[in-house]
């Protein structure tokens, strides 16, 4: 009979342990499953994915920045190299040569002359086979009617996917160059660039020295002056390019605009003077690249195209 009461206070006794474990086991699980763990690494994820995000967007206004530096070191290349032409067509006894331009206006035209680049059938064919199947690029206005009229250009095929209401379309500023010549002939230029790491376009305004080179230093009327150093918007830029309609004149224009997409295909464009002069198209799969290039004659030029493929 003893033995019997003891088995039972053993089996009694194992269970006690037996429970007693599986509540500190239950204990340490609850423990660990702690809210406020989960609540910090989520935080942890977030504030690193937005790090990496700041960082990519960094990045790439530093290479647009370096992007408006070349632009300006190659301008300030050609004027010099115009400048020398034209001392070249000058006669030292005879003075400026009647037949060539004049010393005054030989480097800048007084009328802004959008040459237009109509596309032949072969590349309007890369073009539809390159962006075929992209949801963002289905509207783009390649009809054999227009193309066998040789009425088509990069604007018009293009134009569908580049309004931004109609498609929902998000489009950004990342570079601006406008030349103008002020109501007393003064040239100027307004640059809108990134301004250091927020990506934020703000205006610069630029004359020109004696030898025809951007000047930083340069001043200005009143009116021109409060366009210097301030943030760049839609309205700033309209409001400056009146001035160079009236009382002055628009020399010249280039905009560098990136658009995106919901189902993430892109498109970069840079505007020569209102129209495109080159363009990119960034499909999943497929990498479309675009450019005008200009012939012989400065009314003449021709638009090719390359199509890539991404996946390579």
């Amino acid at each position: 009979m003893s033995d019997k009461n003891d088995d039972e206070v053993d089996g009694t006794t194992e269970e006690v342990v037996f429970e007693r474990r599986l509540e500190r086991r239950l204990r340490r699980i609850h423990e660990g499953d702690r809210p406020w763990l989960r609540r910090f690494i989520g935080v942890t994820i977030i504030l690193i994915s937005i790090f990496l995000s700041w960082r990519i967007v960094v990045s790439r206004n530093q290479q647009i920045v370096e992007m408006y530096h070349q632009s300006e070191r190659e301008f300030q290349e050609q004027e010099r190299r115009k400048k020398e032409q034209a001392g070249a067509q000058l006669d030292p006894a005879l003075g400026p040569n009647p037949t060539g331009p004049s010393q005054d206006h030989a480097t800048v035209p007084e009328d802004v002359v959008a040459v237009e680049a109509f596309l032949d059938v072969p590349t309007a064919n890369t073009i539809s086979e390159c962006t075929k199947g992209v949801d963002a690029f289905r509207l783009l206005n390649l009809s054999s009617d227009v193309l066998s009229k040789g009425e088509a250009t990069l604007d018009s095929v293009f134009a569908p996917a580049l309004e931004a209401k109609a498609l929902g379309v998000k489009r950004q500023v990342n570079l601006l160059n406008i030349r103008i010549r002020d109501a007393a002939g003064v040239e100027v230029r307004m640059h809108a660039v990134p301004d250091g790491e927020s990506g934020k376009l703000r205006t610069k305004l630029f004359g020109t020295d004696a030898e025809g080179l951007p000047d930083d230093e340069a001043k200005f009327s009143t009116e021109i002056e409060k366009f210097r150093d301030i943030p760049y918007t839609a309205a700033i830029e309209k409001e400056f390019l009146k001035l160079g309609k009236h009382p002055g004149s628009l020399l010249e224009t280039e905009t560098h605009e990136v658009f995106t997409y919901r189902d993430r295909s892109g498109i970069q464009v840079i505007r020569s003077n209102g129209k495109i002069a080159e363009l990119q198209v960034f499909a999943q799969k497929k990498f479309l690249a675009c450019s005008k290039r200009t012939g012989k004659s400065r009314h003449a030029a021709t638009v090719e195209c390359k199509c890539l493929d991404r996946s390579l």
